[in-house]
């Protein structure tokens, strides 16, 4: 059998620097069988849907399978149609986070022929073999198809309990020059995307995982040195990103991939849980090469954390922040906007939050994913009447795709656009006394703070209060006495901001 695997475009505002992990591992199991397996990454080539089509079409294939997160749901169901339509003999299988979220859905509204549900490792192979056979599908677990009453699913997939078993992903089959000359969190190239774990141990609100919660397993180091140093022999890696959901959260696991990439000598980065942070962590980390750790703040508010189940405090937050500057690292951090229950008070305990730590990131809307709690909540909330519509909206969280708070949409899309702009005004007045600046520089900052005191509406009270100090050093550096002094008694209107 002749299949053919398919990696959907995604974020076409941004270059391709994400290797489809998942596909990449799916393709090299495939391989391992009697069928002939090639790959088309339409979203590395960026290729639109009717050259995707042609080129399905001149391979000709018995089986195509589809991957795709589930913001790529309204792309899916147009190629589907149109693959169904150039190729009507051709097995249409859809798999991923879309299928995987949303299987019954995506029966009744594309016409795949099959959705693969979870892992599709073990099912594909199957599924195809049954396929091949004549063999009745119903029989393969894990597997979304049409029946005579309608939708069925087979009995659900385990999970795949030693990701060690798994082949290296079949790279070959992929694009590599685009990926690797794309910069991953904008650190040096070639870079390259892997995974650690599978899984996440925890169970924040907000959070799609394809694997289910509490299916946290992990890689063992010689299953990751492995792939490392493909990496570095076939493509000259100079950074590992770990995708991972959480690598610092077991301490066992992050000193074996630490020990790896000590030895290996490539840089890296991951992301991490505020919370698991100590000292001896990040010198460790720092010691075997790590510049890079994200984490996902969410919200300096205690009520939004509860609300988000996200276990974790602003005050936590902020420490891993100083420790991880402390020790050379970079710490990438992800606020979220818009959460039931925010309120103009959440929003601005964030926006201090991030002007005392310094972190500059504009916000994500808050975005209710099928099978995550926010999405059963939203849904309680009649904010989501009609799943169809609404998953044919979604594009991506820097879009307000849903309004859950009590703000109009226009007022939530002015606060997440002010807060950021103040957040920025906060943190350079504060970065930058007037003695130090370079003349561009400081013409910067006066335009800056000429813009904050002639607006009428702020969300930061005391963010007048800190552009109006910074003016009355300029203005007594600058021998302008008179000038320094009305700065200063106006902004004792406004209160301070802490810390």
């Amino acid at each position: 059998m002749r299949i053919l695997l398919l990696n959907v475009p995604i974020r076409l505002e941004q270059k391709p620097a994400a290797f489809p992990t998942g596909l990449g591992i799916l393709a090299a199991v495939m391989k391992n069988t009697d069928h002939e397996v090639d790959v088309l990454d339409a979203n590395a080539l960026r290729i639109d849907m009717a050259q995707v089509i042609e080129e399905v079409r001149r391979r000709a294939p018995d089986l195509v399978g589809i991957s795709g997160l589930v913001s790529t749901y309204k792309y899916q169901l147009e190629l589907v149609e149109k693959l169904k339509r150039a190729l009507p003999g051709t097995a249409v299988v859809c798999g991923g986070g879309c299928a995987t979220s949303i299987p019954g859905l995506m029966l009744e509204r594309s016409h795949t022929d099959f959705v693969v549900i979870g892992e599709g490792e073990k099912t594909l192979p199957e599924l195809a073999a049954a396929l091949e056979r004549g063999d009745p599908p119903e029989s393969v677990l894990g597997v979304g198809l049409r029946s005579k009453t309608g939708v069925a699913l087979t009995e659900p997939r385990p999970l795949i309990e030693d990701l060690d078993t798994l082949p290296l992903p079949a790279y070959d089959l992929f694009p590599m020059d685009i990926y690797a000359a794309n910069q991953i969190w904008n650190q040096p190239t070639p870079s390259m995307n892997i995974l650690s774990s599978r899984g996440c141990p925890m169970d924040c609100n907000f959070c799609y995982n394809l694997f289910g919660r509490r299916s946290y397993r992990k890689r063992g180091p010689e299953a990751i040195r492995s792939e490392v140093q493909l990496l570095k022999r076939e493509y000259g890696i100079a950074f590992v990103a770990f995708v991972d959901d959480n690598v610092t959260i077991t301490r066992s696991h992050l000193e074996n991939v630490c020990g790896v990439m000590e030895s290996e000598g490539v840089p890296w980065g991951c992301h991490g849980r505020v919370d698991t942070l100590d000292e001896a962590r990040l010198e460790l980390m720092a010691r075997s090469g790590c510049t890079w750790l994200g984490f996902g703040v969410e919200s300096a508010s205690p009520k939004i954390l509860e609300n988000m189940n996200k276990r974790a405090t602003p005050e936590a937050a902020a420490q891993a922040i100083e420790k991880t500057r402390k020790y050379g690292i970079f710490p990438n951090t992800t606020f979220i906007i818009g959460y039931p229950g925010e309120t103009l008070e959440t929003i601005r305990e964030t926006a201090r939050f991030k002007i005392a730590n310094k972190t500059v990131i504009k916000d994500f809307f808050a975005t209710p994913y099928p099978g995550t709690e926010l999405w059963n909540r939203a849904k309680e909330l009649g904010r989501i009447p009609n799943e169809h519509e609404y998953l044919l909206s979604l594009n991506n969280a820097g879009d307000l795709t849903v309004n859950l708070t009590e703000f109009s949409d226009d007022e939530l899309t002015w606060l997440r656009r002010q807060s950021h702009a103040e957040v920025i005004a906060g943190i350079a007045f504060k970065e930058n006394p007037p003695h130090r600046l370079a003349p561009e520089v400081t013409k910067k900052l006066l335009e800056l703070a000429d813009g904050l005191l002639s607006r009428t509406q702020d969300i930061l009270p005391e963010i007048k209060g800190i552009a109006l100090r910074w003016l009355a050093s300029f203005y007594e550096l600058n021998h302008k006495p008179e000038m320094a002094q009305r700065c200063r008694i106006a902004s004792q209107a406004f209160p301070r901001m802490g810390n």
